[in-house]
């Protein structure tokens, strides 16, 4: 977890603008904290839940777009389920890490952006994640074997619970998902 001195930071009011043309308002939130209790990966994040909202509604732009909570976050809704003021932080993830991509602003851990951008290209392609794809691609990426991946991968596949060739389904339905978000871009 980090420390900022908010009376050294410069408030981003086209950010703050941004966010709320996006229709999020993370100023609704009174940081009770449910969204951090609830959230199974805040143990991995710089910034806890809570945290990235009330720096999205302080407009601490640089700070939130270069912390790893933003790729950490699985958008598993599980915050969103438990806020009691129905704040979406999936969704302002999700947002902004749409505007750190746009903005070219790289993250602190690069091997999770690394992992994000190759998932969202086998979903792109495939229609949905293939996990020996996905392994291999993020592997040649990062040019970085994980220890343990191929020995796990050779069990997994002798147990039958992967598959040498991707089943694809939805694709189609995917496509036309990526589609209508490029078109709202």
């Amino acid at each position: 977890m980090k420390y900022i001195d908010a009376a050294a930071e410069e408030q981003d009011q086209l950010f703050i603008n941004e966010l709320r043309e996006a229709g999020l308002q993370p100023k609704l939130c009174v940081q009770c904290l449910t969204c951090t209790l609830s959230c199974p990966l805040s143990f991995a994040m710089d910034f806890q839940p809570h945290q990235v909202v009330r720096l999205a509604a302080l407009g601490f732009k640089k700070h939130v777009l270069s912390g790893s909570a933003i790729w950490v976050c699985a958008s598993c809704q599980s915050c969103s389920a438990r806020c009691p003021y129905g704040i979406d932080i999936p969704r302002l993830m999700d947002v902004l890490h749409q505007v750190a991509l746009r903005e070219d602003i790289p993250a602190q851990q690069p091997r999770i952006l690394a992992f994000h951008q190759v998932f969202l290209w086998c979903l792109k392609m495939l229609g949905q994640p293939y996990e020996p794809l996905l392994a291999l691609l993020y592997s040649l990426k990062t040019r970085r074997i994980p220890p343990g991946l191929i020995s796990q991968g050779i069990s997994l596949l002798l147990k039958g619970r992967i598959k040498l060739v991707p089943i694809i389904r939805r694709r189609k339905a995917v496509a036309d998902i990526f589609q209508r978000i490029k078109a709202r871009q």
